[in-house]
């Protein structure tokens, strides 16, 4: 049996602190009853944020995937361009790496 080689529980619960704490600075609107938790306005529109603790993935989607794809920081890199999530995954790092990378490709969202 092949054990998960993802960040340990305490990374993966730090890294949700991280992000909450960092999307209330940028003005989401949290909805706790949604699958995307956290709804925050970017320069390229709407995008719904959901945390998932059990893997530490970060899961994002655009609500205006034509407006996302027009950006050249999301639209043509890590985005789906048919379904606009923006999807976050990491093996083996620190919760502060992690959350670096996060926010390094959201600030460059223009």
């Amino acid at each position: 049996m092949k054990r998960w080689s993802g960040m340990i529980k305490k990374e993966r619960v730090a890294l949700g602190n991280l992000l909450s704490n960092y999307l209330q600075e940028k003005g989401a609107i949290d909805d706790p009853t949604r699958f995307y938790q956290h709804k925050v306005c970017t320069p390229v529109g709407t995008l719904r944020v959901s945390y998932s603790e059990s893997t530490g993935a970060i899961l994002c989607r655009f609500d205006d995937v034509d407006q996302a794809k027009a950006s050249k920081a999301c639209g043509a890199t890590r985005m789906n361009p048919y379904s606009g999530k923006w999807n976050f995954h990491w093996d083996r790092c620190s919760a502060e790496k992690a959350f670096q990378d996060f926010k390094a490709e959201f600030e460059s969202l223009k």
